[in-house]
């Protein structure tokens, strides 16, 4: 083989080793619990180290035959790439520091496939890294797609971070108030102090314009259930009495009974809450009477305000005379009792049930309305 030929050929291999490299992004996902290894802080040194490698193995290819001689200089980084090595290296870090809020296997969650994804677009930046090539102005023009790539990951992490305290205030507030559910079952004394500051928050929450947390926590943990409902309805209850003239003198109290209001389901065995067809019989009883167990529990908290207690008990009603437990009908169901229902049905429309999937918005909002007799 002629040297003309062989040099064709070492030329062949490397761009065939270059066009491999635009190939590497796809591994991206799969490199992701690499990424946040303790000892993944080293990598960017190590694909520096790699870039340097390569640089000697491509000069060696391309170089002139008669030049074989010669020997490859090291790879020299300008302040521009040390600069956008070492602001990748921190977002690692940060990166990193995120993995354990999300769990991989829980696609879910959308912040978990946005953090999968921002972890894939990392693993691409740390990658090129490695095809930095030895001019400054090559360097130069694949820094500035590095710091716009590391720009947006940063953003992203931004929303993890926002994500991951939301999800961490969520957890503790569905504890909290779980607790207190156990409580009132429990008869044991409650401060409306502690509800009062649930109610201000939510409050404030819609004063700032936040969307409402649709919370949902398996029926098999009542107490977890009944709370996260409760939160839940709570933020849509706050939203109505907003608008409501005769109701926004009554708003924390009206939010404190959305939150409390369906604590007799600590009373209904987890199996049955976690029935995935009609309930019938003996299940069907113990279900509809959640709600005189709950006014019966509720009834020490709000002693002083009778008209909540009955909303807690009638909140299955229904204005056709279908609901329980009393199959009230028009005016006899009080409009309070009327308010939490609608708040109550629109909440657990938007989550699933083991009987049903969530509902979208559109449709939860149109059965509500149905039911609520307003459109």
């Amino acid at each position: 083989m002629s040297e003309t030929q062989t040099l064709l050929s070492r030329i062949s291999a490397l761009r065939q080793r270059l066009d491999q490299a635009q190939l590497l992004a796809g591994e991206a996902r799969s490199a992701a619990s690499s990424l946040i290894d303790p000892a993944t802080e080293q990598a960017l040194d190590e694909v520096v180290s790699q870039a340097t490698l390569q640089h000697n193995q491509s000069s060696a290819v391309v170089r002139p035959v008669n030049d074989s001689a010669s020997e490859a200089k090291p790879m020299t980084l300008t302040t521009q790439a040390r600069e956008v090595i070492a602001r990748g290296r921190q977002v690692l870090s940060q990166l990193r520091e995120l993995g354990s809020a999300y769990d991989s296997t829980d696609e879910s969650n959308p912040l978990t496939v946005f953090y999968d994804d921002t972890v894939s677009m990392m693993d691409t930046a740390m990658r090129t890294v490695a095809l930095l090539p030895q001019a400054a102005s090559g360097q130069s023009y694949i820094c500035r797609g590095l710091d716009v790539m590391l720009t947006e990951i940063y953003d992203r992490l931004r929303t993890l971070e926002i994500g991951h305290e939301r999800r961490r205030r969520r957890i503790q507030d569905i504890g909290t108030l779980g607790e207190i559910l156990s409580e009132l079952q429990t008869n044991q004394t409650i401060h409306t102090v502690d509800l009062e500051r649930f109610a201000e928050r939510i409050i404030e929450q819609v004063e700032l314009g936040h969307p409402i947390d649709f919370i949902h926590e398996s029926p098999e943990y009542p107490q977890a259930f009944a709370a996260a409902h409760g939160l839940t309805t709570a933020q849509v209850m706050a939203r109505l009495v907003k608008f409501d003239p005769e109701m926004r003198m009554h708003s924390v109290s009206a939010i404190v009974a959305s939150l409390v209001h369906d604590v007799g389901m600590l009373s209904v065995p987890p199996e049955v809450l976690m029935t995935s067809g009609s309930l019938e019989g003996e299940a069907r009883r113990k279900v509809e009477s959640h709600t005189t167990t709950g006014a019966r529990w509720v009834l020490p908290l709000f002693r002083d305000a009778p008209w909540l207690v009955e909303a807690v008990a009638g909140h299955h009603e229904r204005l056709d005379g279908s609901g329980y437990p009393d199959g009230a009908k028009g005016d006899n169901v009080k409009p309070f009792t009327r308010l939490l229902a609608v708040c109550d049905v629109y909440a657990a429309m938007m989550v699933p049930r083991p009987h049903r999937p969530a509902r979208s918005s559109r449709t939860a909002l149109a059965d509500t309305l149905m039911m609520a007799d307003l459109k």
